[in-house]
């Protein structure tokens, strides 16, 4: 898939792909009470009212694996840390699960006004709530920095270069604002003018190579290069006698 942006809206029932950080829509998933959205290099994942995580196959509503999260809180914030889910349950804790499964490997406290979302920049979580988007050290309380949004924030992305923020000021807006900062770049409405609760980029983060796809490229590395030095020796030899 290429860079574009993703919402999901349990207003309307669905998890959209647009073409870019563009109106037009290349594709919808209808999903009920979908939060958070987030993509892997792969497939889709989505998070519910109910408290469920989903799995798809590509950006595809066929379900390849789900687990509820105990107490059934509504799923904010989807994204990856490496291989490892993070969410936020509203107003309490950050949560960062292993791989994606309900076994919680740690979280950290916030503390703010409706905080629903999150995002991972490589390096920090970023957290939004109705008047502010943070920058934490690390996956910690600490902040490095944060800035004033231009409306209620509901989820917030990142794609590289530049922060998304999902917010509900005037009308219903996806804004993208210029590199960490309250300075927006561009901005347009919701496809449908109902609540929307999650956004991701899909061209961000790039897929994790883990050690064992190292490993594996490291053996068949070496045995291509062997290979070749074979080759490459006996065309030497080859070469040599009939020079």
């Amino acid at each position: 898939m290429a860079n574009n942006f993703l919402g999901a809206s349990h207003g309307a029932d669905k998890l959209y792909q647009f073409s870019g950080f563009t109106t037009t829509i290349n594709a919808s998933i209808v999903k009920t009470d979908p939060a958070g959205i987030v993509w892997d290099g792969t497939d889709i994942y989505w998070g519910d009212v109910a408290g469920k995580c989903s799995r798809g196959t590509g950006f595809g509503g066929t379900v390849q694996s789900s687990f509820t999260i105990t107490g059934a809180p509504t799923v904010y914030g989807l994204d990856f840390i490496g291989t490892n889910l993070i969410h936020v349950e509203s107003n309490t804790k950050v949560y960062q699960h292993t791989g994606f499964s309900s076994t919680i490997d740690s979280s950290f406290a916030i503390v703010g006004a409706d905080f629903r979302g999150v995002a991972y920049d490589g390096t920090n979580v970023l957290t939004v709530d109705v008047t502010k988007v943070r920058k934490h050290s690390g996956f910690t309380t600490t902040i490095l920095d944060s800035f004033t949004s231009a409306g209620a924030g509901f989820d917030c992305t990142w794609d590289g270069t530049n922060v998304y923020v999902q917010e509900i000021a005037t009308v219903r807006q996806y804004r993208q604002y210029s590199g960490f900062s309250s300075t927006v770049n561009s901005s347009f409405n919701y496809p449908v003018d109902t609540p929307s609760i999650g956004i991701d980029w899909e061209g961000f983060p790039v897929p994790v190579v883990g050690p064992a796809n190292l490993k594996t490229w490291n053996t068949l590395a070496k045995a291509s290069v062997k290979t070749v030095n074979g080759l490459a020796i006996a065309s030497v030899k080859t070469f040599n006698g009939l020079a």
